[in-house]
């Protein structure tokens, strides 16, 4: 088979290809990979982005159907005949299967992707350092860099996916399911410890 069309990566807060902030879940996935029904090993956050700011996913969404399929591809794509990586934030693919109620983060305003990666996700903060992946809680912020590309198996078709190279934290914000460390805040809280008095304080 030729060689799939991929795109350059983008993404990050800087320069002409930066990507709007985007929230994430399943933040474990950043360093915990999960086999797929073929033994591959991936790394998989889910990434929720504003609907009203997702234009340069489209656009290379849309480079690589013209890149792969041609002209022709656009048809295809909006038949739905080339899966869109772009999910809608209140479609099926965002509600619970047991309940049907939208997943934490979801809703009318929101898209979200799941790019992977065969390796854990290197994490950096917001001075651009490195930083512990597992700090990371889903339900934070930040920016991640992206590649597209365009994918074919015979069960599945055709379709566009992405990979996930790189994340930056930008900010925290409420803590939200799909893994990651728990909120200290919400089960811990400080206490004063009295350094005076005398006794065996080891515990054994």
């Amino acid at each position: 088979m030729a060689k799939l069309y991929i795109t350059q990566p983008f993404g990050g807060n800087s320069g002409e290809t930066a990507l709007p902030r985007a929230r994430i879940s399943y933040a474990k996935s950043l360093y915990e990979g999960k086999a797929d029904d073929k033994g591959t090993v991936k790394y998989s956050p889910t990434l929720i982005f504003p609907k009203s700011d997702i234009k340069l996913l489209q656009q290379k969404v849309a480079e690589v159907v013209v890149g792969e399929w041609g002209e022709k591809g656009k048809d295809r794509f909006r038949t739905g005949m080339i899966k869109n990586p772009i999910i809608d934030g209140a479609g099926k693919e965002s509600r619970n299967k047991s309940t049907g109620e939208l997943n934490p983060g979801m809703g009318e305003d929101v898209v979200f992707i799941r790019p992977w990666s065969k390796n854990p996700i290197p994490v950096f903060g917001p001075d651009a350092r490195p930083m512990d992946p597992k700090s990371i809680m889903s339900g934070w912020w930040g920016y991640p860099v992206l590649t597209g590309f365009a994918w074919h198996n015979e069960k599945s078709g055709d379709g566009v996916g992405f990979w996930i190279s790189m994340w930056m934290h930008s900010k925290e914000d409420e803590v939200i399911g799909g893994g990651g460390m728990p909120d200290p805040g919400a089960f811990l809280q400080a206490e004063k410890v009295s350094t005076s008095g005398g006794g065996d304080v080891s515990g054994g």
